[in-house]
């Protein structure tokens, strides 16, 4: 019987590692995108300023009521963001919702070093069908243009963006690609 007990403990043990997810955070934009294939989401429009989400490709950017910001968006923020970018106004933290899962996910990020301002910590929680399966923390850095990208063997339908101490410094996103294939080579990152 403490065999079976065991065995029974082994086999639960490696269905949960069979089932986990394999999460991998990217810093290098060109290693990302060799190793997921990931594209463009597309442009993120230039509607101006004070909404409270948009949609770009498959994906829906909104924030929540309780944090009481909006988005702005145009073009060219930050020499280091070619194209579009948006800024959040108040607390950092949005959502993103995407119509299909995908396994990979990036963007460029600013972190404005103004006199004075600090950096921003931020996590993202991975979602999918409704339930976060994974978490992965980035920091930016002063007044300097950043990769943050992360690829997983579970399909991700939502991510949840969200700054950990909210400050009144503005933080600058753009150029999101999205990948949908499983990547070339899962086992690394950096």
């Amino acid at each position: 019987m403490k065999v079976l007990r065991a065995l029974g403990i082994c086999a639960m043990f490696a269905s949960l590692q069979v089932n986990a997810a394999v999460i991998h955070s990217y810093a290098n934009k060109a290693t990302f995108l060799s190793e997921t294939s990931a594209t463009s989401l597309g442009t993120l429009g230039l509607s101006g300023s004070g909404q409270t989400s948009f949609t770009s490709g498959i994906a829906t950017f909104s924030v929540q009521p309780s944090f009481s910001n909006s988005f702005h968006r145009t073009v060219d923020w930050v020499p280091g963001t070619p194209g579009n970018d948006f800024a959040l106004n108040g607390q950092e933290s949005f959502d993103i919702s995407l119509t299909s899962g995908v396994r990979a996910l990036g963007f460029d990020f600013h972190e404005s070093g103004a006199s004075g301002w600090t950096t921003s910590n931020f996590t993202l929680f991975l979602q999918s069908g409704g339930a976060t399966f994974g978490t992965i923390a980035f920091t930016g850095v002063l007044d300097t243009t950043t990769f943050m990208g992360f690829y997983s063997t579970t399909l991700i339908d939502q991510v949840f963006v969200r700054e950990d101490v909210p400050n009144l410094d503005n933080e600058y996103l753009g150029n999101f690609v999205v990948g949908t294939t499983v990547g070339a080579r899962v086992d690394i990152g950096d």
